[in-house]
């Protein structure tokens, strides 16, 4: 399970989603991101996951405070990490306590 420590929640409209990363924005910022704290079993399983962002009304992001440059995903209000665990998309990479 996913434990956040986080700071505070943006709201971004998806761009691009592909093999290597995501692209999201707001008014002001372009974010380059990944699907931090996230392994997929099969690089289809990310195809599979970009579509959470394609189809959502909603996404926002939250930085995670102890990793520079990484963000907890939302789509439509629930975490997007935790639904490609859900799926069987792929695993949670850190397990720590502290996460």
């Amino acid at each position: 399970m996913f434990i956040l420590g986080l700071l505070f929640m943006q709201t971004v409209e998806y761009v691009e989603c592909n093999q290597e990363y995501l692209i999201l924005m707001d008014e002001e910022t372009t974010y380059h991101v990944d699907f931090f704290n996230v392994i997929f079993y099969k690089e289809e399983n990310r195809v599979e996951a970009c579509k959470y962002l394609e189809n959502a009304d909603k996404i926002e992001i939250e930085e995670e405070k102890y990793v520079s440059n990484a963000y907890y995903i939302y789509v439509d209000g629930l975490l997007l990490q935790e639904l490609i665990v859900e799926e069987e998309l792929g695993k949670q990479n850190i397990n720590y306590v502290e996460y």
